[in-house]
């Protein structure tokens, strides 16, 4: 793989596998959790995903600390600085679960508050099993850094357009950003894995 490859695909729902840990978080529940109505949830949303991702391997450096130019931007983050530890590499990507949970969630906004909050919350954990996935898709042998998501730390959401239109997120994604560079559908998710491998 070289700087400027480029990734796109499908993730089967039968391939995503939540996290327990995830999912307690999410639904600020036990790590055992046996209830009945989050399995419902569960498989009602499981129902409607359309997940999908879009990645791509671009060239970084560096013009001076907690700075980094990705070519098609240049980002100030101490975090993220810290993250990368001088890759010279990145893979960037964008996933998302689609919009039919999206209208899921609206629906149950109107019909039951516990539904429409477990759905809600296993939406953010369903979305984060495709970010695992697309990650090993995208990495395979090749060793990265942590995932590092606008939002997170110091990185600001600034960055969210430029890192959308780089992986062609609009056109492949069909993911739009509003005024608050929030994302719909907004069970998505962005972020850059710096390369540790073939560094010089």
């Amino acid at each position: 793989m070289m700087d400027g490859a480029r990734f796109f695909g499908t993730i089967p729902e039968e391939n995503l596998v939540l996290s327990p840990n995830e999912v307690a978080l999410r639904l600020k529940t036990s790590r055992g959790y046996t209830d009945e109505i989050i399995r419902k949830c569960e498989a009602n949303l499981r129902k409607v995903l359309d997940c999908r991702y879009a990645g791509t391997r671009v060239a970084l450096s560096y013009p001076r600390e907690n700075v980094m130019d990705f070519g098609f931007c240049t980002v100030e983050s101490k975090a993220l600085y810290q993250n990368l530890g001088g890759c010279k590499e990145a893979f960037l990507v964008a996933v998302t679960i689609g919009h039919g949970a999206d209208r899921l969630t609206g629906k149950l906004s109107v019909t039951s508050t516990a539904e429409h909050f477990i759905t809600d919350g296993l939406g953010s954990a369903f979305a984060e099993a495709a970010c695992d996935c697309a990650e090993k898709l995208i990495k395979g042998d090749i060793r990265c850094k942590r995932r590092f998501s606008p939002g997170y730390a110091d990185l600001a959401l600034d960055i969210q357009p430029k890192l959308l239109e780089a992986v062609d997120a609009g056109r492949l994604l069909n993911i739009r950003l509003g005024k608050t560079l929030l994302m719909s559908p907004c069970k998505s998710i962005t972020a850059i894995m710096g390369i540790e491998d073939e560094q010089s």
